[in-house]
């Protein structure tokens, strides 16, 4: 899903586009794998951003960072920090959810015939698993610690574990996963799964310790770690970590979030990725797991339906001097919807090379 969901964004066509943007490419990976795909949207509550510096500058005048619409606006005359927003933000998960259902409901797979954002021939999709509110899920970054608390409660009859019930599956960023900090004390309460993004600057034995405060009774399913490593820093730092959590005896699930480690910006200063970078990443992380005996359970990737222009690609002829063409992430960029069809074909036609190969 997006990087950052925008307010603006929460009205029924533009939520119903993002979802089935992701049915298409589960369906991509189920017809090509062969195998159950788990769908889970990066919508109904990623309202909320962790930013490097808490200014930037825009035109030559400094300004607080734009640290997603639940906390201020994009717009440089909302910069400052508006407790309103936590009202606007419940409001449009809300809503979120509830159109999410609606459609879910009404139409339980795509269309095949009626494909009518345009970006994938679905007509070749058989036997693909209906896909309804019994396993489509939601997801965000659990950032603003107030908030995510006044959605935690015991729900469950016989459970003594508190549910957070902003989101299925909740996850700690890279610059909140700090043992003896606030985030971490607050996940090890919660019962929901919960995500852990692997950086770069990640300690093996951390962690291996972080797994431990999260899931003392090593319960399958609770954690999942998401490398995102970026493609100069895979090869040197992802297999040690993955070798020390397997010596550990902890049940993970490993995904690759592809695209987080390979931003950077162009001479002119447009935040973008390299489309081929994001593959090459992904391919990557498959034999380091591939080699130290685990799966890769997931991809995490920052997408949108629309015909944006953020992710420089040479197969569509996007560039580093047309970026600013249709460039409209509120944050960082994401792949548009062709890239999306192209990068999960890529991915299903390279492990059906392997597979292939090793029979």
């Amino acid at each position: 899903g997006d990087c950052a969901e925008r307010f603006a964004d929460c009205y029924r066509s533009h939520i119903i586009n993002r979802v089935q943007n992701i049915e298409r490419m589960g369906a991509i990976l189920h017809e090509g794998l062969q195998k159950p795909i788990l769908q889970i949207g990066r919508m109904a509550g990623q309202y909320a951003k962790p930013r490097s510096s808490p200014y930037e500058t825009i035109n030559g005048a400094q300004v607080p960072s734009f640290k997603g619409d639940i906390i201020n606006s994009l717009d440089l005359k909302g910069r400052n920090p508006d407790p309103a927003r936590l009202h606007r933000g419940y409001t449009c998960s809300a809503t979120t959810m509830n159109t999410i259902r609606g459609y879910l409901k009404n139409h339980p797979m795509i269309d095949k015939e009626d494909n009518s954002s345009g970006t994938t021939d679905t007509s070749s999709l058989t036997d693909c698993p209906p896909i309804d509110d019994e396993n489509f899920f939601v997801s965000h970054e659990a950032l603003l610690l107030a908030y995510e608390e006044s959605f935690t409660t015991f729900c469950k009859a016989g459970d003594s574990r508190p549910y957070n019930l902003s989101g299925h599956f909740l996850w700690i960023g890279e610059r909140t996963r700090q043992l003896n900090e606030a985030h971490v004390e607050y996940f090890r309460g919660i019962a929901n799964p919960i995500g852990v993004k692997v950086g770069p600057t990640a300690d093996p034995q951390q962690i291996v310790d972080l797994v431990n405060i999260l899931n003392p009774d090593n319960e399958p399913g609770k954690i999942v770690l998401i490398s995102r490593m970026g493609l100069k820093s895979v090869q040197e730092k992802l297999a040690p970590i993955v070798e020390k959590v397997k010596e550990s005896g902890k049940t993970v699930l490993w995904v690759c979030d592809p695209m987080h480690g390979n931003t950077y910006a162009t001479p002119s200063k447009i935040k973008t990725r390299d489309y081929a970078s994001v593959v090459q990443e992904i391919k990557h992380v498959n034999e380091i797991f591939t080699n130290c005996g685990v799966n890769l359970g997931g991809i995490h990737l920052e997408v949108t339906w629309e015909d944006v222009t953020e992710c420089i690609d040479e197969n569509t002829d996007i560039t580093a001097d047309t970026l600013n063409v249709n460039y409209n992430t509120s944050c960082d960029p994401r792949l548009n919807g062709s890239q999306c069809e192209n990068f999960t074909k890529a991915f299903v036609d390279y492990l059906t090379t392997l597979r292939e190969a090793s029979s």
